[in-house]
């Protein structure tokens, strides 16, 4: 059974019916073609054939492409009356060189032309040489071979010994789109390699070049047939020829461009990693701070230099790589236990970090902050530790000095205050009742009370907030001499309050007796927020690459575990290369994005590629994908009925905006909503806007629309995206010059309008 709704239906032998050709005449052609069976379009009562198909055409004798020579002569049994019922009758062929031929036929009326019959043909005999047994079986092995040719994927072309065309399939023209027109004449290979030059497939100046190298290729075919013949259209072919029994030639082109992409990314891909690890290697080694790693057996994996310079200041040992902790400090005992107590603690798991203090040989004495951490596999099982010691002994000698200053402010008072107010961080210091005896201006700002009114009360009774309050008691009560703590410091928009992380450091006498506390306030808000948006990227890029890479990976065990999952007919495995393809797309996209975005962060421009294109072609094809992939949503199109004029962009960044904004719309909007799309070109520019019914925004998510990482809504995850989108729409636009804008109310739609100026100027 062949069916093709809106044309033609064949069943069982019987034509059931035809539509009018005029309406689509190369689909038609393409529909005919695409039947086994023998099929004429023609004039009735004149009986002139204005149409066949391929197979109709070979049994005739017709060339493809050809008018049709033949003509309805006569015609027996026909049922006129009975047409509509697809009874069979007898008619007559007569050809342009007087030859006839009979056939036993089928005809049908077409709905919107009854002067239009479409006839189905049997038994119907070759008109030069008649019809045979042997030669009927050729003609069945020709359309085989030829079925066969056409359904491969590569290109295949044959040549006489006269280097002239003999054959060449479907995928031939579209590797080198000559035109059957001028295939059928039989060029000569001189002839197609011009043409190919013609068209721009290879360099003019290079013709004779590439002939002469063809004839080499065709002379060794079979020795040394396989050739490279890169194209500067950026298409690679791969050739093979070979010399065919009766004095002529084969060549059989394959299109390897994906291969050798494919192959540039995997070497790309393998040496960003080797230097990506040389990096990281070499940021270890390069460190200041003691970097060491051991595994669960006490055993040392890495270290860098300075732990080496560490160990050996402080120990005067030298460690090896492989050597177990108790081998490294075999030469001092008594520092062994210290050592196996600090490294189980995060070999079992814990992570921590401690003061450490050392005084060398030279009785120099050096502070360390100790950070231990476990070292977990992809399973989540622990493989080992590491520790880093961060020298902060600068830092510890400048809050003796600190402590110092405080501990002379009877004697300069004055002194003092004025190095309290050049502090940009809040300052407090209260004695050992908690009550505040110094307090400089950052503070006052920080907790809204000024110090004249709180010298000498306990601290607890000037704070108006129960949640600082009971933060900072509790931490002035802490044994420890060092104590630090962050808290929420509310602000005249509730939804935004200000993080201050408070830090405590004891006051000592020259006794080493407790004289009071330090407490520096810092804004910390920024770099929390900072923190918050770096954890959520994190979060939202996993998931974002997590979700193709996951099909890709599915798709791809489906293909290359054939034996486990079986064997797949090419129509699935289409699919699933298509779905391969798209998911790739799509973490190539979100990679441009981060590329794009780290351009900007580094103060350069998108690179644009500038030049002119119709704009409302470009939106038609971008609206016409999206009504394909997203059919349950409504897309109304506006543009100009006659079209407007060629705008001078980048095709490529315009339509990523496009794409964007569309997402966008249809991201944020229910199923079953309108998107509305408008576009016309002004004196100086194309304006498009684009609008939905969607959730909407409040004004100040508008406000914060462009910025990084920002999405509308971060409370629910069922919106995809990096937060990137709207950054690189503002930054696309604004590097060609143009505008954008931004309207949305919530739960009323969003419209963002923007555009593109006409001309040069202004571009970066």
């Amino acid at each position: 059974m062949f069916r093709m709704e809106g044309f033609i239906s064949l069943d069982s032998g019987r034509l059931l019916h035809m539509y009018d050709p005029n309406e689509n005449p190369g689909l038609l052609q393409d529909v005919l073609n695409a039947c086994s069976d023998l099929l004429f379009l023609v004039r009735f009562p004149s009986g002139e054939i204005i149409q066949v198909n391929e197979e109709a055409g070979r049994s005739l004798g017709i060339c493809p492409g050809e008018i049709p020579l033949f003509s309805w002569e006569e015609i027996t049994d026909f049922p006129l009356e009975t047409l509509a019922g697809g009874d069979t009758f007898r008619i007559r062929l007569r050809g342009g060189s007087g030859q006839k031929v009979e056939a036993k036929a089928f005809a049908r009326k077409s709905r919107t032309d009854e002067s239009l019959l479409l006839v189905k043909a049997q038994d119907l005999p070759d008109p030069a040489i008649g019809s045979t047994d042997t030669e009927k079986a050729l003609k069945t092995h020709q359309i085989l071979l030829h079925s066969l040719l056409n359904s491969i994927d590569n290109a295949v072309l044959a040549l006489d010994r006269d280097f002239r065309v003999i054959y060449f399939n479907k995928e031939y023209l579209r590797l080198y789109p000559f035109g059957r027109k001028f295939m059928n004449r039989r060029p000569h290979m001189k002839e197609i390699i011009s043409r190919a030059c013609e068209i721009g497939i290879y360099p003019e100046e290079q013709r004779e070049e590439l002939t002469a190298r063809r004839f080499d290729h065709l002379r060794d075919a079979g020795e040394h047939g396989l050739f490279k013949i890169p194209r500067q259209d950026g298409i690679v072919v791969e050739g093979f020829a070979t010399k065919l029994p009766m004095e002529g030639y084969l060549i059989t082109y394959r299109d390897i461009t994906e291969q050798k992409r494919s192959e540039k990314r995997s070497r790309e891909a393998y040496s960003a990693l080797e230097m990506a690890n040389d990096r990281l290697n070499g940021i270890i080694e390069g460190t200041h701070d003691p970097i060491a790693a051991m595994d669960m057996s006490y055993r040392f994996l890495a270290f860098n230099s300075a732990y080496r310079v560490h160990l050996n200041r402080h120990f005067q040992i030298r460690p090896r790589l492989g050597e177990t902790l108790s081998q490294v400090f075999s030469s001092r005992p008594e520092d062994l236990q210290a050592a196996m107590d600090t490294w189980s603690q995060a070999l079992n798991g814990e992570t921590f970090t401690r003061i450490w203090h050392r005084a060398d040989e030279e009785g120099r004495t050096f502070h360390y902050e100790v950070s231990f951490n476990p070292i977990w596999d992809e399973k989540g099982e622990q493989i080992g530790a590491s520790h880093i010691l961060r020298d902060i002994s600068e830092r510890q000698r400048n809050e003796d000095a600190l402590r110092q200053a405080l501990q002379e402010t009877a004697a300069a008072k004055d002194r003092i205050d004025a190095i309290l107010k050049s502090v940009v961080d809040g300052l407090m210091v209260m004695d050992n009742e908690s009550r505040i005896i110094l307090m400089n201006r950052a503070s006052e700002e920080l907790l809204g009370f000024r110090f004249v009114e709180a010298v000498g009360r306990f601290l607890e009774d000037c704070l108006q907030d129960t949640d600082l309050k009971e933060k900072l008691s509790t931490t002035l009560l802490q044994s420890n001499p060092s104590q630090q703590v962050d808290f929420l410091l509310p602000t005249a928009d509730p939804e935004n309050p200000r993080t201050i992380q408070a830090r405590t450091s004891v006051m000592l006498s020259r006794e080493e007796k407790k004289t009071g506390t330090i407490i520096i306030l810092q804004d910390v808000t920024r770099a929390r927020e900072i923190e918050r948006m770096k954890t959520e990227f994190v979060s939202m890029a996993a998931h974002e690459l997590r979700t193709p890479l996951t099909s890709i990976r599915g798709y791809s065990e489906l293909l290359l575990n054939r034996d486990f999952f079986g064997d797949f007919p090419p129509e699935q495995q289409q699919e699933f290369l298509r779905e391969i393809q798209d998911k790739t797309e799509v973490l190539t996209r979100i990679i441009e994005d981060m590329l794009n975005i780290s351009r900007i962060e580094s103060g350069q421009c998108i690179p644009l590629e500038m030049r002119e294109f119709r704009m409302d072609e470009l939106i038609r094809k971008i609206v016409g994908h999206y009504r394909m992939q997203h059919p349950a949503y409504r897309f109304d199109l506006e543009l100009a009925a006659r079209g407007d004029g060629p705008v001078c962009a980048d095709r490529h960044k315009v339509l990523q905006v496009l794409e964007n904004l569309l997402s966008n719309a249809v991201k944020y909007s229910p199923a079953g909503g309108q998107v509305r799309i408008s576009g016309h070109a002004t004196p100086t520019c194309y304006e498009v806007a684009v609008e939905d019914e969607g959730i909407g925004m409040t004004p100040e998510q508008v406000e914060r629309i462009y910025d990084k990482f920002y999405r509308a809504d971060f409370s629910t995850t069922a919106y995809g995206g990096l937060g990137l989108g709207m950054s690189i729409v503002k930054n696309i636009i604004q590097s060609h010059g143009g505008q954008i804008e931004v309207w949305s109310r919530p739960h009323q739609g969003t419209k963002v309008f923007f555009s593109i100026p006409l001309g040069r100027d202004g571009f970066c």
